[in-house]
Formats: structure tokens, C-alpha cells, sequence
């Protein structure tokens, strides 16, 4: 399937070939100790997934999320990530079963375009063009497919689902009604001690540097990012052939200011400096791994293909305390402070069911939220679940600090806890990624119906895509109930 791909795949020494084919059997979690395990993890439709498949599947999504947060992860903070893999397992072979039922298939030209799709960036996907061996490109066809496969049966089943106008209306009731909250955040960063905060950053400084500026020219070949296969091979063919003129003792100033498509060609291709976060991240990433007076291979990002040359390069600076803080505090965390996290958010719980102390009072003592700590807890109206665009980035910066939120909505475990309750009363303590949460409901305030019309078409989408995630919750389970899946007892 992938033959015109891999006729274009630089040949590779059989070293690499190994190394990589060794990597991806680690990361499949091949069992080569010879150690026994459980003949099969579950049963759908009579077909057995065995323990090979399920250690396969979850040492893949382990690399996945290690591979996403980096340092940061830690395996504890998903307790349930086994039982999410074989769960997904499960589904995968109930959908392709119906999948295979309903005649549903998929064209060479919809697994290719796949595959592209599930790179990041296309130079990660030219990467693997030159290093990864068929055995790698086979497995990853065959994923690409199955999930095509599946995101078209799951299509056919719920790309019916309607609305009426009493749903809509029912829908922006009950989803954009908002809350007047009192609050009391118990962050485990917070209880790292300040000392040792300031010990630790005393000696690890040249840890927290600050990437000195740099001064660079470029050549742009512009090209947009969904561009066809036709128009980004041409933009590509371009910059590949000045990339060459430039690397045979051409000048660079002068092939950017005849062939680049940035308004810095006027200038030979000459930037400003800039610093660390304020380029597209492709571009920023090539320019810092060069030295003075180095050039880029073409270097693929949102706006096109560039040829980047080192000019010059500002000295690292390091961080103030302050701009590495909450860092240091995520590294000197341990499970005996979040414990006590727990325990003192637990404490304060109770003294204020028996009436010890007033939630103003144990806010303004105890809270470590940025506006809770300062307000006796009072956080204001919340929205139940989407944030507004007319929100002030200030008020969503608090949200994101107090509760967990994201830019576009409000964190549901906190929020479907808290508008569970009637004025005057109190959540136990809930836990987020944040730390350990109170809630005082002060009181709720209706949907507000003259804001409706102009935020309907987002409405209806969003009501819409609800009612199709409950029509197709309500097919798979009835799937799964005809398939008579069965988790194998002690598999986990």
C-alpha cells in the first residue's frame, strides 16, 4: 500500500534498521523474559484478546502519554490507564466486528492521508520517510485503517441525530446557567517548604536558563499548511533547490531578497532578534539547535518551507525565583505532601461541618487560591461548563488558577459538583489536578435568555454533538451486550 512512500526511502544501514525495529518492540512490550502470563485478558463476540495483545496495546499508550508530558508525567496520576487500555481493546473489536458486518472499507488513498494526519509535523513524518522500516510502516497502516474503519461506523450510526427547538432550549438552560461560588483551594505545591524552594534553586540555576536571543536570516517559500500534495511538493522542490545553491557558496542575502516570500526579503532575509515563544514553534526549534554563521535544511512550518542562518546568538540569562517557582515545587512534590494536602483539606472540612469555623474565615486562613486566599473565598459568577469569548483573559486566568479550567471550558468535576448543590450548601472535598477543593454555594443564576441568539449556531453544535455522543453511547452498549464481552476475573 505504501509502495510510493517507500521507493522514496533513503536506504539505511541495517544497524539502524535493527535499532529501530529493537525500539519498537520495547515499546510494543514484547515479553521475552519467559515469565508466564494470563492466557487471555477478555472475550468479544467468542474471539479472545490475550495478554500479548493487551501488553502491546498499553505499553504503546504509556509511551504515548510519556512521550506528551515528558518529565512531568507520572503513571499514579491515571490509577485507571490499564483498565482504559483494555476497555479501548474491548471496543476496538466490537466496532471493526460491525464494521466488517456493515461492508464498511477503506480506500489506499484514505489510509495514506491518514497516516500524514497522525504526524505532528512534517518533519517528524519526513523522519520516519527515511528511517523507519517496512515492518514499522505495516503496523502503522493497519492502526490507521482499523480507526478510519471505526470513525465510519460510529458515523453511520449517529450523523442521523436531529434536534428539535424545545432540546435546544432545554440544552442552553441547563448548560450555560452560572453560580455564585465561594471557594477553598488546599494546593500540595503550595506546603513545599519556601526554603527549600530557594536551596534548590541556589543549586540547580543553571538548570533554569533563559535561552539568549537570536538573530537570524531566512528564506521563505510560502505554502499553506493544508496545501495539496501538488502545491507543497512544488513549494518544497523550490526551497530544496535553494537550499542547494546557498550550501554551494551562493549568498544568502541575495537569494532572499529574489526568492523569499517574507517581507524580510527586502532586508536579504534578516530578522530582528527574538527570544524563546515568539516564532512558529518548527522555525524556532531549527533556528536554536544552530550555531553562528550555521544553516538550517529546510525546515517545514505553518507558513511554508525556510532556510534559517545563524547571525548571532545573546548570551543565556538565568531565571528569577519567581519565574521557576511553581516549576521547583512540581519537582520537589512528594506523595507524603500531597497526603497531607489531603489530610489538611479534610481537616478543614470537618471543622466546618461541626461549625468550628465560618468558610469566609477557613478561605481567608487556609486557601491557597490567587483570588480565594484574598476575597474570605469569594470567586464571583462561574459558568457552568463553556466560557464566553467576551470573558476577560484576566477572570479566565483566574479560573484556570482556582479551578482547574481550560481557555474554552470550565473543569466538570469541580462544576457538576458544585451546581449539584442549593444555596448555602457545601461540596466534601474534591480533588482535580490543582489539589483539594471546597465549594459554598451562595447561588445560581438562570441561563441568560437575551445572550441566546447570538450564540445559537455554537449552541445547536454543541447541544448537537451531546445528543450524538448519547445516541452512540446507547448503540454500543447494546453492541456490547450482544457481544457478550467478558473481562477475564483478575486480569488487571
Amino acid at each position: 500500500m505504501f509502495k510510493i512512500i517507500r521507493k522514496n526511502t533513503v536506504v539505511i544501514s541495517w544497524i539502524i534498521a535493527v535499532t529501530f525495529i529493537v525500539t519498537i518492540f520495547i515499546s510494543w512490550g514484547m515479553n521475552f523474559s519467559g515469565k508466564a502470563m494470563m492466557p487471555h485478558m477478555a472475550i468479544v463476540n467468542g474471539k479472545k484478546i490475550t495478554a500479548d495483545e493487551f501488553q502491546q496495546a498499553y505499553q504503546t499508550k504509556y509511551n504515548n502519554l510519556k512521550d506528551s508530558y515528558g518529565k512531568d508525567f507520572d503513571p499514579e496520576s491515571i490509577p485507571d490507564l490499564k483498565k482504559q487500555v483494555l476497555d479501548s481493546l474491548v471496543k476496538e473489536n466490537i466496532l471493526l466486528a460491525e464494521a466488517n458486518r456493515y461492508g464498511i472499507t477503506v480506500t489506499e488513498d484514505e489510509v495514506v492521508n491518514g497516516v500524514r494526519s497522525s504526524f505532528s509535523d512534517i518533519n517528524t513524518y519526513n523522519q520516519y520517510i527515511k528511517f523507519a522500516p517496512p515492518l514499522w510502516w505495516k503496523k502503522k497502516e493497519e492502526d490507521v485503517k482499523k480507526e478510519i474503519m471505526m470513525a465510519k461506523m460510529i458515523g453511520a450510526m449517529v450523523d442521523h441525530a436531529t434536534l428539535t427547538d424545545g432540546e435546544i432550549d432545554s440544552y442552553y438552560k441547563r448548560e450555560y446557567e452560572q453560580a455564585h461560588l465561594l471557594h477553598i483551594l488546599i494546593s500540595p505545591k503550595k506546603l513545599v517548604p519556601q526554603t527549600d524552594i530557594a536551596d534548590y534553586y541556589e543549586k540547580n540555576n543553571e538548570d533554569f536558563m533563559k535561552k539568549g536571543k537570536l538573530k537570524v536570516r531566512h528564506i521563505l517559500i510560502a505554502v499553506k499548511e493544508n496545501a495539496s500534495p501538488q502545491e507543497d511538493g512544488a513549494a518544497k522542490a523550490k526551497i530544496t533547490d535553494l537550499y542547494s545553491q546557498v550550501k554551494g557558496g551562493a549568498d544568502f542575502a541575495e537569494i532572499a531578497k529574489k526568492n523569499s516570500n517574507c517581507p524580510s526579503a527586502q532586508n536579504g532575509g534578516l530578522l530582528d532578534y527574538f527570544g524563546e515563544g515568539t516564532m512558529d514553534p518548527e522555525f524556532e526549534k531549527a533556528a536554536y539547535k544552530l550555531k553562528v554563521e550555521e544553516l538550517s535544511s529546510p525546515v517545514r512550518s505553518k507558513f511554508g518551507y525556510h532556510i534559517i542562518k545563524l547571525e548571532d546568538k545573546l548570551p543565556d540569562t538565568p531565571k528569577l525565583l519567581e519565574e521557576v517557582e511553581e516549576e521547583i515545587q512540581g519537582i520537589l512534590l512528594t506523595s507524603e505532601i500531597t497526603k497531607n494536602a489531603a489530610k489538611k483539606a479534610k481537616g478543614i472540612y470537618k471543622a466546618l461541618k461541626k461549625g468550628e469555623i465560618t468558610f469566609e474565615e477557613a478561605a481567608r486562613m487556609y486557601s491557597h487560591g490567587t483570588i480565594s486566599s484574598k476575597t474570605a473565598g469569594d470567586i464571583g459568577i462561574i459558568p457552568k461548563r463553556f466560557i464566553s469569548k467576551d470573558i476577560g483573559t484576566a477572570t479566565v486566568a483566574t479560573w484556570k488558577e482556582e479551578l482547574g479550567a481550560n481557555d474554552n471550558e470550565m473543569d466538570g468535576k469541580i462544576t457538576s459538583a458544585a451546581f449539584n448543590l442549593k444555596s448555602g450548601e457545601m461540596t466534601t472535598v474534591i480533588e482535580n489536578h490543582l489539589g483539594y477543593h471546597i465549594i459554598k454555594m451562595k447561588g445560581k443564576i438562570p441561563a441568560d435568555l437575551t445572550k441566546f441568539d447570538t450564540i445559537k449556531t455554537d449552541v445547536i453544535t454543541k447541544s448537537l454533538m451531546e445528543k450524538k455522543s448519547k445516541t452512540y453511547q446507547d448503540w454500543y452498549n447494546g453492541l456490547k451486550k450482544k457481544a457478550k464481552a467478558v473481562i477475564t476475573e483478575n486480569a488487571l
